[in-house]
């Protein structure tokens, strides 16, 4: 019975930890420069503008 506790236990602190872990290394940052080239693409396009959820002023 302790062990199968003991084994319990350790599986969620292996979980918690890889939960807890940092993303920086798996998923890239965008800089600022990027992002806004994509936006200005989306509204030239008018794919951004004509969407119906889109709401000027909000």
């Amino acid at each position: 019975m302790k062990q199968l506790i003991f084994a319990l236990l350790l599986v969620l602190t292996v979980l918690l930890a890889v939960q807890s872990a940092p993303l920086d290394d798996i998923r890239p940052r965008r800089d600022l420069k990027e992002l806004e080239r994509i936006m200005k693409e989306m509204v030239e396009s008018h794919g951004f503008a004509n969407n119906p959820a889109f709401r000027p002023g909000r």
